[in-house]
């Protein structure tokens, strides 16, 4: 039977797998796997970004996708951007 999921090989410098190792060492059933997983899935939608527009403009249009999606998660934008009309928050509060 096939697996399910792809298997990748990953190579890291030590410090970098010893500090992920710590940190995961805390987290009761966390996995170094999973870790890499929850990392690519978070960056792959402005790497994807960042892709398309170096592809469609060059790297001029590259470094600004890059600086406006920096920009979304420094601000904590990128909800508000995203929420329909009327769904976002209101006074500070959900609705």
């Amino acid at each position: 039977m096939a697996l399910q999921r792809r298997r990748v090989t990953l190579t890291l410098p030590p410090e970098l797998h010893d500090r992920a190792k710590a940190v995961l060492a805390d987290i009761p059933g966390a996995t170094l796997s999973a870790l890499v997983e929850d990392a690519l899935e978070g960056m792959l939608p402005a790497l994807e970004n960042l892709a398309a527009a170096y592809r469609d403009g060059g790297e001029d249009a590259a470094r600004r996708a890059l600086a406006h999606t920096l920009g979304e998660e420094l601000l904590g934008l990128r909800e508000d951007i995203r929420t329909p009309p009327g769904k976002g928050v209101t006074q500070g509060k959900a609705k």
